[in-house]
């Protein structure tokens, strides 16, 4: 769609050219008129029966209607150039404001990704620092959903901005702050009441998430970030492609790295022993085509895992 400044530029260009084209036309007329009339003279006859002679005819229209018609024809071009001047001033002045505006507003534009990147930051943070078990996790995961997007399909990508999945992926776990600690930090496995608080987190998340205007949209990835491709999952037992794209790419993730993370109530597993997990539970846990994608990360070193322990 034409901006409000292109549309105004475009409108004077048309009128430019309009009052150009009818000014050419109403001197072209007057031209034509001012022959035809001449030519009439030249045959009409006197009072005294005879026809005027040639040198009489050029005589009598350089008297009567040369000076007129030079006239009109100078007054004509010099309106047109005039009209010609002031549209092209016109048309630069209006791409100068233009360039002018888009050169104030570009700074305003990075201020607020960058504020947004703080505001993400601070609240992925918090969570990490109220459990230490989850220290640096947040990133991992958005850093291996990010080398799995890279394997996908242009026609996938346009579905989702890399950016979008990068935030989902940082505040995934964001609704962990409403959990108590002593489940949070508990030693040894959950009782299945506690169990359930847990799974609270995913929607717990999103409902924060979906309060802050700019980042409402990727709400969706939070929420659903746990469900399974078999529909076994939680909060809503989502099945297959009823699962957004971006919580099935975050269900991967997510579960890779924490198998490769040392938890309070079981020891890290070797990131070869992790990736073979994840390529069992495809068509089951995950979506097979995310699989595939995750395969193709981790075959080419994209997904730059660390050994547990070493951060």
């Amino acid at each position: 769609m034409f901006s409000k400044i292109k549309a105004r530029l475009l409108l004077m260009t048309i009128l430019v050219c309009l009052l150009s084209t009818l000014l050419n036309f109403c001197f072209l007329l007057n031209h034509e008129a001012q022959i035809e009339n001449a030519r009439d003279m030249w045959l009409s006859a006197d009072t005294s029966g005879t026809i005027w002679l040639e040198s009489d005819r050029q005589q009598e229209i350089h008297v009567s209607h040369h000076a007129p018609l030079h006239w009109m024809h100078c007054l004509y071009c010099g309106i047109n150039l005039i009209v010609m001047v002031l549209g092209i001033c016109g048309a630069f002045w209006m791409y100068r404001r233009q360039k002018v505006s888009r050169s104030e507003t570009q700074p305003a534009a990075t201020l607020s990704e960058n504020g947004l990147d703080q505001i993400v930051r601070s609240l992925y943070l918090a969570v990490e620092m109220k459990d230490s078990y989850t220290a640096g996790h947040t990133e991992r995961v958005a850093q291996y959903a990010l080398a799995i997007y890279d394997q996908m399909d242009e026609s996938q990508k346009r579905m989702l901005p890399r950016n979008d999945l990068r935030y989902a992926g940082l505040l995934h776990d964001i609704g962990k702050v409403a959990i108590p600690d002593h489940i949070l930090q508990k030693e040894g496995k959950l009782t299945p009441e506690e169990y359930e608080i847990v799974k609270l987190h995913p929607t717990t998340g999103a409902d924060m998430v979906e309060q802050i205007e700019s980042l409402a949209h990727i709400s969706r990835g939070i929420r659903y970030h746990h469900e399974r491709w078999d529909g076994r999952g939680y909060p809503h037992q989502l099945k297959g492609e009823e699962i957004p794209l971006m919580g099935r790419i975050l269900a991967v993730a997510d579960t890779f790295d924490a198998m490769i993370s040392t938890r309070s109530y079981r020891q890290a597993v070797s990131a070869q022993a992790a990736y073979k997990e994840v390529l069992r539970c495809s068509h089951t846990q995950f979506d097979p085509q995310i699989v595939e994608c995750f395969k193709k990360a981790y075959e080419k070193g994209a997904l730059q895992v660390k050994k547990p322990g070493s951060e």
